[in-house]
């Protein structure tokens, strides 16, 4: 039987291999956010998260879209991880990524926008999308993650929704937004059990009332 160089050519050139990396990588990165998302209580926040993969066989993470609230919500758990000193996990990732606040779009995408809505609607919810992306996108570039995130942006819709798009990003950056999202979480947690430890020991002190 004769060699078929079209074979060997298809063989040599298979992508099945680094599609199936992606993918895995892409999922496996998905499975951490989302986790991440219900124990920090976010489960409906990013309702388009999703494993993807280009005609490259590249996985990404597909975060989608979110609410002002939801966007204001991460910036929270992030400021709040950043402060227990997780500041290197963010910086960890490979710097082979352009670094510029510049990428990040805080315009908001107005094309849906111009269906008649009242002009004062307009201003409300574009103000409320822009505030969302501001405060995410601060707190994004202080850990050293602006670039991992150049599809952030708000957009306002001709219902007159604000939303706050993520964009997709690499597996290894959704991952360490995990990790910030647990830790934040965390912290938090850790908080709140020390005011009530504190509330408690407050209320069994013994009164400093002289009886007679």
């Amino acid at each position: 039987m004769r060699d078929d160089p079209t074979e060997r050519h298809n063989a040599a050139f298979d992508p099945a291999p680094w599609e199936s990396d992606g993918r895995d990588a892409a999922r496996g990165a998905t499975n951490a956010l989302r986790d991440a998302l219900a124990r920090a209580g976010m489960t409906d926040d990013l309702p388009s998260l999703r494993a993807e993969s280009n005609a490259f066989g590249r996985g990404f993470v597909g975060l989608g879209h979110t609410s002002p609230a939801g966007a204001g919500r991460l910036a929270e758990l992030l400021r709040t991880a950043l402060a227990t000193g997780l500041e290197e996990l963010a910086r960890s990732g490979p710097p082979d990524r352009p670094a510029a606040l510049a990428d990040i779009d805080v315009r908001a995408d107005r094309a849906d926008a111009d269906g008649g809505m009242p002009c004062a609607v307009h201003d409300h919810t574009w103000t409320r999308a822009t505030d969302g992306v501001g405060a995410l996108a601060a707190q994004l570039t202080t850990l050293g993650l602006d670039s991992d995130f150049p599809g952030l942006s708000a957009a306002v819709g001709a219902s007159g929704v604000s939303v706050v798009r993520l964009g997709p990003v690499r597996p290894q950056a959704a991952r360490i937004l995990a990790e910030l999202i647990v830790s934040g979480a965390e912290a938090e947690a850790e908080t709140g059990r020390d005011r009530r430890r504190a509330v408690t020991a407050e209320a069994r002190r013994p009164s400093d009332r002289v009886t007679h």
